[in-house]
Parts: structure tokens; sequence; C-alpha cells
């Protein structure tokens, strides 16, 4: 103890291999493992996690180590398999683990598996700490990995209602739009840009715009695509439309 308070990692080293012949415990093993990491000695750490872990199977906090040592070396497939097994164990009952472990399954593609975790029982109330914001999204996002865009409104607008930005009512409006359902599409979008925080501004101007065209609100659909428009990614999809709409518009009148 008195080496590790100094920061000499080496000493430290040395004293706790000699205890360790003596007797290894868990508490030893921790040790071991934070002197070795502060050493930077990522490989020789992991080993001793990998013989902590077949001689303690029961220490969680090994197995957190060991998932976390694969997830930052990118072994996300190892990472999810230790995550796993710690959830057949109930290791994973808060909700933190849970949507961890369940954006590990949407990283490959198993959106049913997260949505399992996600989903909250019948019957619970609307008090539960799953009912936040992130919990919601992700939930989301899971319904919309597994293509079904209906189940995903529900958590999203929860989600939106939760928010102070309007991110996830642009995610309502693109699931609207790709129905083709324009009236929604437009209002879920009104509302993303009113309330603000997107990543994406000038695209959900886009696709206002286009919403709005195809309901033949011109003039809302001219509005929305110029604001798009001052936007470099978008600026040239918007004035294509804005001169499809105006060549229209005068054809109409031309007409009368």
């Amino acid at each position: 103890q008195i080496h590790i308070a100094r920061a000499d990692w080496a000493a430290a080293e040395k004293a706790i291999l000699r205890a360790r012949r003596r007797a290894q415990t868990p508490e030893s093993e921790r040790i071991y493992l934070a002197v070795l990491l502060q050493q930077k000695r990522r490989a020789a750490a992991q080993k001793v996690l990998e013989r902590a872990i077949a001689r303690w199977p029961q220490q969680r906090v090994f197995w957190q180590q060991l998932a976390a040592f694969y997830a930052a070396d990118g072994a996300h497939a190892k990472s999810l398999a230790i995550a796993q097994i710690m959830q057949t164990q109930g290791w994973l009952a808060d909700d933190a683990s849970r949507t961890r472990l369940a954006r590990q399954h949407l990283f490959y593609r198993q959106p049913l598996r997260a949505i399992a975790l996600l989903q909250p029982p019948p019957g619970n109330g609307a008090d539960n700490d799953d009912n936040t914001e992130a919990h919601y999204a992700l939930l989301g996002e899971a319904w919309q990995a597994a293509r079904n865009r209906m189940r995903a409104q529900n958590p999203l607008q929860q989600a939106a209602a939760l928010a102070a930005h309007g991110r996830h009512e642009q995610r309502l409006g693109l699931l609207h739009w790709q129905q083709e359902n324009w009236g929604k599409a437009a209002e879920f979008l009104r509302r993303a840009l009113a309330k603000g925080g997107l990543e994406e501004e000038g695209r959900a101007q886009l696709m206002l715009g286009l919403a709005e065209m195809q309901q033949e609100n011109w003039q809302a659909a001219l509005r929305a695509l110029r604001r798009a428009g001052a936007h470099d990614a978008e600026a040239a999809t918007a004035f294509a439309w804005i001169r499809e709409i105006e060549n229209r518009l005068r054809r109409e009148r031309a007409m009368r």
C-alpha cells in the first residue's frame, strides 16, 4: 500500500507478487490488476483477468473488467459473449447494464434481442427507472432496425417528450416520410425545427419542403426549401425543387 501511495508501481508489483505467492485472493488480484494497468501493461492485465475468472467465476467485477477490455480492443463479439453470460447470472439488473448490452445486440444486427432487453415488462408503472429519454430512443431505434416502423413510433414519441432537442421528432418525421404519410411527416419535422438542436437541420428543412410539396402546400414548401438551400449539403437539391415548383406555379397561372 505504501508503494501504491507513492506511485512506485515497480516496487508495488514486486510486493504484490510476493503476497500472491503466499496466497491469492480476489482482493490481491484486483490490486495486481490496478498496478499492471498503472504501468499500461494491458496484455498482462488481461491474462490476469482471464485466470481470475477461471478461479473465481462468481466475482462479477472480473467479468465486467474483461468485457470492457475486449470492447476497448474492438473485440466486440467477445465482449458481447461475456455480457450474455452476465445476463444469465442476473448481473445486468440495472438499466445502464441492459442498455449497454442492447447496444451491442444492435451493433451485431440483433434487434429483437435488444428489444427483449429494453421492452418494459407488462404492468410496470410509468415511474420505473427505464423511463428515460435514452432508453426510449434506443428502443425506437431497435424497432426501426427490426423493420417495424409502427412499433418504433411510440418509444420515439416518449423520448421526444423527455428531450430538450428536436432530434427524436426529426426521426419521427422521417418514419412518416418513408411511409408517405406527408401530413404527419410535416407535423413532426416542424416540431423538430421549432425545438432545435438538430444535427442535420438542412436535411430536416429539405424533407419538410418535400412533404409540403406532396400536399401541394406550395408556399410552405418554398419557404422550407429556401431555408434548406442555405445549407451546402442540401442546396443543389433544394434549388432544383424550388425551380420545379416555381415553373409549375407559372404554368398554372398561365392557364387561368
